[in-house]
């Protein structure tokens, strides 16, 4: 199997905290536009993008598709995240309930996918 860097969108370290969030499968709706209130820099306002639409929209409408997409290009283009200039692997580390878990994120080849090479996690 082969892996490869990239170049990663991230926070810029000051905003960091303000952009973090809870992954969207934790939160519902209404949960996250709770915690998004008041932060229009919250990452809920991308992974949870109804919560900046009418109340009842279809959570797999276009609109919140489109509206995600608005969201991400919105925190670029005003220099909330930003590209990282080289290629690279990235470690992260997630503790919880006294258990560790680190890993390792970077591009695989859709051919070792295909392969059956990778271990599939939520069709992805």
């Amino acid at each position: 199997m082969k892996i490869y860097p990239f170049k990663a969108i991230r926070p810029k370290e000051e905003y960091a905290s303000k952009i973090a969030s809870p992954p969207y499968d934790v939160v519902n709706t209404s949960q996250a536009r709770e915690y998004a209130k008041g932060n229009p820099l919250s990452f809920l306002h991308i992974v949870r993008a109804e919560i900046d639409l009418p109340e009842g929209t279809d959570l797999y409408s276009p609109e919140v598709y489109k509206k995600a997409g608005e969201n991400l290009q919105n925190l670029i283009k005003n220099g909330y995240l930003i590209q990282e200039k080289n290629k690279a692997f990235y470690l992260y580390e997630l503790q919880m309930e006294g258990r560790c878990q680190t890993g390792v994120v970077a591009l695989v080849g859709c051919e070792d996918y295909e392969k059956g090479l990778i271990k599939v996690h939520e069709k992805t």
